[in-house]
């Protein structure tokens, strides 16, 4: 009779353990570690998340980014990073180096946590960043939001209102001025000529519950990988601008991002062209 219900326990335990590490949807495999021989024999699983929020079809279609309906308690609960062996650590810290890279310049460096983040442009989490006043708790939608606002204060402010030239402007000529600066395809397009897109991964939740053709299944993947990467883009901004000094990353947005070298400017100017 013991045996028989030690036996019990243990598998129920192990079923209970299985389940537990199935809903952990970041695992070392996303994080670009190369596992061809597995992947070689998978077979395709091409099914796509549906939009199963509450709100209004004209609430959500605004968007900029549709956040996962993944929420996480704790960036220390899911880190995988802080798990890795020595190789993919490495590996993971190699694909950081372009982000890392591209803002030192202005003395300005990202966290393993915080890296995590970034990457998982469309994930909502919770993140612990410090500055030099305190430590503060902060949600990533809050954070994607604070730097998508920043951004365009800066790229209005260096691009359309750079001087008085507006006001003598129609309403249907700013508006056009705007349309082509402010859109998601162009800073899409910054993002690739700066190979800041390749650092992005998807959370697998959001690859579910919908069976998809292939050429349909690759077109939504390419879609939320763009999406993805600019939620990435707009997280990255919205942490620096609470950890670091303010000026400092508007100088970063303004004399980098929007008139630097392959930035938003030069991207503008090509297109008009073309």
């Amino acid at each position: 009779m013991f045996i028989r219900h030690s036996s019990r326990r243990l598998r129920h335990s192990t079923t209970l353990l299985h389940r537990h590490l199935s809903t952990v949807p970041l695992l070392a495999n996303d994080l670009y570690i190369e596992r061809l021989e597995i992947a070689a024999k998978r077979t395709p699983n091409h099914r796509l998340r549906q939009d199963t929020t509450t709100s209004s079809s004209s609430s959500s279609s605004n968007s900029p980014f549709p956040g996962s309906r993944v929420r996480r308690d704790a960036i220390d609960g899911l880190d995988p990073w802080l798990r890795l062996d020595s190789t993919s650590t490495f590996f993971f810290e190699t694909k950081s180096a372009t982000i890392q890279s591209y803002i030192a310049a202005f003395g300005l460096a990202l966290s393993p946590s915080e890296l995590l983040c970034v990457a998982y442009g469309l994930t909502e989490m919770l993140v612990t960043i410090g500055n030099h006043r305190k430590n503060s708790v902060y949600c990533t939608s809050t954070l994607r939001a604070l730097g998508r606002l920043r951004f365009r204060f800066c790229l209005l402010r260096s691009t359309i209102f750079v001087n008085e030239r507006y006001l003598t402007a129609s309403e249907v000529e700013v508006r056009e001025d705007i349309a082509a600066f402010v859109n998601n395809e162009v800073v899409y397009e910054f993002l690739k000529w700066n190979g800041l897109h390749l650092f992005s991964l998807l959370n697998r939740e959001l690859l579910i519950l919908k069976d998809l053709p292939n050429e349909e299944f690759k077109e939504k993947k390419a879609m939320l990988w763009e999406k993805t990467a600019i939620g990435s883009f707009y997280t990255m901004l919205g942490i620096l601008l609470v950890k670091y000094d303010e000026a400092r990353v508007n100088d970063l947005i303004t004399n980098k991002i929007i008139t630097g070298k392959r930035g938003i400017i030069d991207i503008v100017q090509l297109k008009q062209l073309g």
